[in-house]
């Protein structure tokens, strides 16, 4: 793969000063698998910052103790400009072509990357893999099917309900009703879906999404509880998404919705496109433009913000994204995603969390990823325990 050394160059300053966009740090990582990128790399920074610093033998986890350095820094907690003046940067920068080595190994082995912006410690005796592909189809008349688990969604194909491969029917549904179905994953699982006119939808762990078998000409109506990003197919009749405080309203677009009861707030990303969010009172009314977020808290009050879209979606391609995330946050997608109880045996420690990482990994390796020292979280008899 032949890529501009300037345009490397430009991407790679950018990323230690914390100044990327979403695309431009979605280009970046793209360097990952350029055979050229960590020769790259090294030539930059000893362009930059010279040779005599830089560390020849380190361990691993002194490799990993520097790379968690390096994220922390380019996150913005401490800017590269007021570092410049201090000694210990060319050590700092000339760590991260080895860092970035320590990067390549803990993506091919897990799967992605993920760092912590405080310390935490961590005492594991059981571990916990997520479910993966799981989901229960529940027709009208109560009857429920269990979808396998080796397929990745189905699809409304007529009357038919068929798997996304096409290689097996679930069911086949009457022809002379319109039925109501209900699309549910556990906690712990994700699973996929064709609607009738060709919009998908990807179900995020611990929802449910009521739809009908057919739409009619005058609205396209979907009934979420939970989370889902959803790709709308365009036609004259508008899809609406129902949760429990709001509507949205497209007519084609790529957009997040994530309304689980058991939070405080309802939160619509757009990708692409134009949405409108109106509160379930009708007191509020706004349209989303690409990149902007939509928080609906439970009191009404509503904020429109731009936001970085890859964080909000990222659970669709398989992924843990963290972006100065508050500790009770990202425990709380843990939770959902391994189906633990999260329990406060004090105060909610009040950290931060930066970095991306596989949700295919057991929890046991996730924790192992946030270890370090000033909080004690432990996983006994599926409870994650944070003294």
């Amino acid at each position: 793969m032949n890529r501009e050394h300037p345009r490397l160059r430009e991407l790679f300053l950018g990323y230690l000063e914390g100044s990327l966009s979403a695309l431009d740090q979605q280009e970046f990582w793209s360097y990952v698998d350029d055979p050229a990128f960590e020769q790259s790399m090294k030539q930059i920074l000893s362009e930059r910052f010279g040779e005599e610093d830089m560390p020849v033998h380190l361990s691993k986890d002194k490799q990993r103790q520097l790379l968690a350095h390096i994220y922390q820094y380019a996150d913005g907690v401490v800017p590269v400009k007021s570092r410049s003046r201090f000694h210990w940067l060319p050590y700092a920068a000339a760590a991260l072509a080895i860092a970035i080595m320590a990067t390549l190994i803990l993506y091919s082995i897990m799967g992605g990357n993920m760092f912590r912006d405080n310390r935490s410690a961590l005492v594991v005796k059981e571990d916990v893999l997520p479910l993966g592909n799981k989901a229960t189809l529940t027709l009208a008349d109560g009857r429920a099917f269990d979808l396998s688990e080796s397929k990745s969604g189905i699809v409304m194909n007529d009357n038919h309900v068929v798997y996304r491969d096409g290689t097996h029917e679930v069911v086949e549904l009457p022809t002379n009703t319109i039925q109501q179905l209900v699309l549910t994953t556990p906690r712990g699982s994700t699973y996929q879906l064709t609607l009738p006119d060709g919009s998908l939808v990807w179900l995020n762990a611990g929802s449910t999404l009521k739809y009908p078998s057919t739409f009619n000409d005058q609205e396209r109506l979907v009934v979420l509880e939970g989370e889902a990003f959803f790709e709308v197919s365009k036609s004259q009749a508008p899809f609406r998404v129902q949760s429990t405080h709001q509507t949205v309203e497209v007519l084609g677009t790529l957009f997040n919705v994530s309304a689980y009861t058991d939070e405080h707030t309802t939160q619509t990303t757009l990708v692409e496109g134009s949405v409108q969010v109106v509160d379930a009172h009708m007191k509020s009314r706004n349209q989303l433009i690409p990149g902007q977020q939509s928080t609906l808290q439970k009191n009404g009050l509503v904020e429109i913000k731009k936001v970085d879209m890859e964080q909000y979606i990222a659970w669709k391609d398989g992924l843990f994204y963290f972006q100065k995330t508050p500790f009770d946050d990202m425990m709380r997608q843990i939770s959902k995603w391994y189906d633990v109880d999260v329990v406060y045996k004090s105060t909610i420690p009040n950290y931060t969390f930066s970095g991306r990482m596989g949700r295919n990994l057991s929890l046991m390796t996730v924790l192992e990823l946030l270890n370090v020292s000033s909080v004690q979280v432990k996983l006994v008899n599926n409870q994650l325990i944070v003294k």
